[in-house]
């Protein structure tokens, strides 16, 4: 008989220490950086829009230089293309100062007032 054939090793017991300090990890795989919430969730909520636009402008940008591209076969120049969002990017500046002109400074909002007042929409209680 082969010498501590019958003699098995047992593992050493673990104190509750160390139990507690064993790092938890999640069942599932993940990949890629942990995503954290923001603190200034209405920040970020503020900056929304200004993502979904760019978002938006990025992909129609994309579209028109994969156009470009398959359709001059081997050259085409890029300067074209950032003039195109360029202007783009003017024209929503314009329409957004257009829109937010009235309403901020305080005598468009006071000519506004007094023309719903002569109409008579608005009624006092």
């Amino acid at each position: 008989m082969a010498q501590g054939s019958s003699m098995k090793l047992k593992k050493t017991p673990k104190s509750g220490g160390s139990q507690k300090r064993k790092v938890v990890r999640s069942k599932t795989m993940t990949k890629g950086r942990k995503g954290r919430n923001a603190r200034r969730t209405h920040a970020v909520n503020a900056a929304k829009p200004e993502v979904a636009l760019s978002k938006q402008i990025n992909k129609k940008n994309e579209a028109y230089v994969a156009a470009k591209a398959v359709a001059s076969g081997d050259k085409f120049f890029l300067k074209d293309i950032s003039e195109r969002g360029k202007s783009t990017h003017t024209q929503q500046v314009k329409a957004r100062d257009k829109k937010q002109d009235k309403s901020q400074k305080l005598t468009g909002r006071l000519k506004s007032q007094i023309q719903q007042l002569q109409k008579g929409t608005k009624t006092k209680k």
